[in-house]
């Protein structure tokens, strides 16, 4: 195709759709990045990696693709239960599935009310949900930095460095969610900041949109931290506008922030009502000081200096440095993006936002790697002392760092900077990557791998990484030298001389971006060699649980691991999530597993590594677990529990006579106990104590979890064996009832409802006590976005 003609073509094609070409080049670069997994060459289903619903198996590279089981144990588990719950036409308040049951919708991760967990009904939906993220992002990105000025090449470079950042290669889990919504975020702060500047009406629409999907993304800590970052970036633009556009910029950013947190007051109310009976774990203040080590810094110049994720352990005593590191990392950068992030500091357009932008960098690393002032300063900050911020504040500099990395692009491309700057800022991002990679060299030589051989490359990741971040400076380096060439005067631009001139500058452009955005492609595809091929799920336990639990529970030694009884619909004891209920919580380290960490009773999980086994523990409080409504124990078919606690050679567990075998195959098994407790059962009206079942006159048959029919010549008490939170309600023949709690021991853990004598319906339901008023709030939001549109265009 000759080059008039190309150039027709390529004028067609973007006549009256100048970004599209951009936005075709950030959607390629996501589906190339994942291209590994949508070609299905490998996998990386929770299903298959987390649930252990099939064997083991390694990918290419040791390690794993992801950092967090969480995005299956909450993530795919719980969500895809949302899903199933919006498409019967249920709201997701409650799930009966988890523990002894527990908030949906109010315990945030599942991302209920978030638009893009439908995903989730379809196969392969987590994968699909992480390009659309991250789809979503690159556009997102694109248009916010269009927006402060930067050409198409290096908006575009922006788009597919934060579509394909740090985060979202290193976790799958519900914090990627709220990352989406952040570069919206500022964009509806730009557009806010543009109509008061120009004296229009509106202009905070997008800012509330956005911000109420961020909310309702579902994980507060990424959005919170997010949306502190929003707030600095507003106070930046409105400081470098001017007195005479401080108040109405201000009124319309606040305005956008109220409506948008009105948006998603549903949600916030379910989980401010869930909150005050919940454990929280360390997020009750024992993230006030928590850091990273300094170690990290390889990995946050040179993401794979230690080698794939979890791909190697240290080896010196029982201190795991690299496990430690990647089990709370949460993100990193690239080189040519740290290079270029220095080369747009300097930079004299949009002064005050740069240095704001440089200065929340260096104030969230110096928090993430623990430098005590900074520690202690932001601990002041109401409810930054309760979040990881060392994991989850990532996305916000990584933002950053991504938006002065284009303004200074753009700024060696119009030659605003001069050339050697850029010279400057990879020469001292190559010392920097480097150091990285001398300091990596010496842990891998102490470091140990995975079984089956991969020891002897430990090195190659310290010395690969430093050389592929040399020829990524190099490209970048040398596209601005070409990108930054004098044209010379304006007399010679119609010669041939200059016209070859101009073809040089393109190409420079051109490979300064692409450099930028094949290292993010590269780094974030770089993950799946580490991800298994496609493997079968071993499901016949899963499939005769479904047939045969009714409205009874089942534990898990290994197999079907917490919460996946909420994704096949099958009531776990098992949890592992927070927040939890914390009488569930508490019962669980009292009654029947006290070797358990709070809110990981997962069958595997244990405090004191030398304790009991939660086979040793099922075996000592196996009446309780009956208590609870446990039917069934679930374990591998070799007799193992996850921690190789054999039983005797027989397979049999060292039980009480009683438990027997009930289903078997060549990967679980599944044992019945013969006591278990049911969910519906009748007391005495005299006392909500007792163990009696009333007289043998009386009758009571459950439907499902939620309804019972009780049929009983005297009042009594209905006893549901179903967790009791704030907010549970039910009704006696469609008159509301009083719902107690009922006390086992100590907990009070289940619920309780007086009825009267006679043939009676009782249906029991959850619902967040303040959810009315917070429905009313979105209402009145919504009709608020929706006069303003008709007002802007009468």
């Amino acid at each position: 195709m000759t080059r008039p003609i190309r150039q027709r073509f390529r004028d067609r094609l973007t006549a009256g759709r100048p970004d599209l070409v951009p936005l075709v080049c950030v959607l390629g670069a996501v589906i190339v990045a994942n291209l590994p997994a949508i070609l299905h060459l490998v996998t990386t289903d929770p299903l298959v990696l987390d649930a252990y619903l099939s064997p083991p198996k390694g990918g290419w590279l040791p390690g794993l693709p992801y950092i967090d089981g969480n995005a299956g144990f909450t993530t795919q588990a719980l969500g895809h239960l949302a899903v199933v719950d919006w498409l019967h036409g249920h709201v997701p308040w409650w799930n009966p599935y988890e523990g002894v049951g527990a908030p949906l919708a109010g315990e945030m991760q599942s991302g209920a009310f978030f638009p893009l967990t439908m995903l989730l009904a379809f196969h392969d939906g987590m994968l699909w949900l992480q390009v659309t993220l991250e789809a979503v992002t690159g556009f997102s990105t694109y248009f916010l930095v269009r927006k402060l000025g930067v050409g198409r090449s290096f908006s575009t470079a922006a788009g597919v460095a934060f579509g394909l950042c740090g985060t979202y290669a290193w976790l799958a889990h519900a914090p990627i969610r709220p990352v989406a919504l952040l570069p919206l975020c500022l964009l509806g702060v730009e557009l806010a900041v543009d109509a008061a500047r120009e004296h229009r009406g509106g202009g905070w629409r997008l800012l509330a949109v956005a911000l109420a999907l961020s909310i309702l993304a579902g994980f507060p800590e990424t959005t919170f931290i997010d949306g502190i970052f929003v707030g600095w970036w507003a106070l930046l633009r409105v400081a470098g506008a001017g007195r005479t556009f401080w108040l109405p910029m201000a009124r319309k950013l606040a305005l956008g922030a109220a409506i948008g947190v009105a948006l998603a007051a549903p949600l916030l109310a379910a989980f401010a009502d869930y909150l005050p009976e919940a454990n929280v774990g360390a997020h009750s203040g024992g993230f006030a000081d928590a850091s990273l080590s300094s170690l990290g810094l390889t990995q946050l110049i040179l993401p794979y200096s230690l080698g794939p994720i979890f791909g190697f352990h240290s080896a010196v005593g029982s201190n795991d440095t690299i496990s430690q590191l990647w089990g709370s990392v949460g993100g990193f950068l690239t080189v040519t993006l740290i290079a270029a992030g220095l080369v747009g500091l300097i930079g004299r357009r949009l002064r005050v936002l740069r240095l704001g932008l440089g200065a929340w960098i260096a104030v969230c690393l110096l928090r993430t790697f623990g430098f005590p002032p900074v520690v202690h300063l932001l601990a002041v900050v109401p409810g930054v002392r309760l979040t990881a911020f060392y994991r989850y504040s990532d996305p916000s500099w990584e933002l950053a760092v991504v938006a002065l990395a284009a303004l200074g692009l753009d700024d060696i491309a119009r030659n605003r900077t001069p050339r050697r700057v850029l010279l400057g800022g990879a020469v001292i991002t190559g010392v920097l990557a480097a150091w990285a990679a001398a300091t990596a060299w010496p842990i891998l030589a102490n470091a140990v791998g995975t079984p089956g051989g991969h020891d002897g490359n430990r090195h190659f990741y310290a010395g690969g990484s430093l050389l592929a971040a040399c020829l990524a400076l190099t490209l970048m380096t040398v596209g601005g030298l070409w990108a930054g060439a004098r044209t010379g005067p304006p007399g010679a631009e119609r010669t041939q001389h200059a016209a070859r001139h101009e073809r040089t500058r393109r190409r420079g452009r051109v490979l300064m971006a692409g450099a930028v955005a094949a290292e993010s492609v590269l780094l974030l595809g770089f993950t799946y060699l580490s991800a298994p091929s496609p493997t079968a799920l071993q499901l016949g336990s899963v499939h005769w649980l479904q047939s045969h639990l009714g409205s009874y529970r089942f534990v898990t030694l290994g197999p079907a691991q917490p919460n996946y009884g909420s994704y096949f619909g099958t009531a776990e004891a098992n949890i592992n999530d927070l927040p939890a209920p914390k009488a569930w919580v508490s019962y669980t380290q009292t009654h029947l597993d006290p070797n358990a960490p709070p809110a990981i009773f997962t069958g595997g999980a244990r405090i004191d590594p030398k304790g009991p086994t939660p086979a040793e523990e099922l075996t000592a409080y196996l009446t309780n677990y009956e208590a609870v409504g446990v039917r069934f124990v679930l374990e591998s078919a070799n007799g193992r529990d996850l921690q190789q606690n054999r039983f005797p050679a027989t397979g049999t567990p060292p039980w009480p006579a009683g438990p027997r075998l009930a289903y078997r195959d060549s990967f679980a098994e599944i044992w019945e106990l013969p006591n278990a407790a049911v969910v519906f059962a009748l007391e005495p009206a005299s006392s909500t104590t007792s163990s009696g079942t009333g007289s043998a006159s009386c009758r009571v048959v459950g439907i499902g979890w939620d309804q019972a029919r009780v049929d009983c010549p005297h009042p009594s008490i209905l006893v549901r064996r179903v967790q009791y939170l704030d907010g549970s309600g039910a009704t006696v023949n469609g008159v509301s009832a009083p719902v107690r709690q009922y006390r086992v021991g100590s907990v009070g853990l289940f619920e309780d409802v007086p009825v009267p004598s006679g043939r009676i319906i009782v249906r029991f339901a959850y619902y967040p006590p303040h959810e009315s008023l917070a429905v009313g709030a979105a209402a009145l939001a919504v009709l608020l976005i929706l006069v303003s549109l008709g007002l802007t265009h009468l």
